[in-house]
């Protein structure tokens, strides 16, 4: 069922964002707050409309499936010295972007991110890196 509910998702994501409705405490095409540092600073948040993102977010939801449905949005994240973040939001976890990556960049980066999803709680550990390879070489082709 969770499978089916990950290819559902980003369907769903466009929908919602084109409704410009709120979804977990997130609104979408808005400014919102994430809690990337101090009290909790307003950034502006935006899904990928790159083709290539969105045909490598849902591969990654079909081949490579977290423990609980994910979210994936573009906002400024440079200004923190980030290309990514993963967060968990209690029942969906939320990966954040930096918008201003080029598309190759910002794939590397969800791929990256994508396996702290996998392996949640090992930082950079030995689980991370098993899913970080499984991840890439699924982008890879191999």
């Amino acid at each position: 069922m969770w499978q089916k509910l990950l290819v559902f998702l980003p369907s769903l994501f466009r929908v919602l964002r084109a409704l410009a409705l709120p979804l977990a405490g997130v609104v979408v095409g808005a400014t919102v707050q994430t809690p990337l540092s101090g009290p909790a600073p307003m950034r502006e948040i935006r899904w990928s409309e790159h083709p290539a993102m969105v045909a490598l977010e849902s591969r990654l939801r079909l081949q490579l499936p977290p423990p609980k449905p994910v979210l994936v949005a573009t906002t400024e994240l440079r200004s923190q010295g980030l290309q990514g973040l993963s967060l968990d939001k209690g029942t969906y976890f939320l990966v954040l972007l930096d918008a201003g990556l080029d598309p190759s960049l910002q794939a590397e980066t969800l791929l990256h991110e994508w396996a702290h999803l996998l392996s949640w709680g090992d930082g950079h550990g030995p689980l991370w890196a098993q899913s970080y390879g499984m991840a890439f070489r699924m982008w890879a082709g191999n």
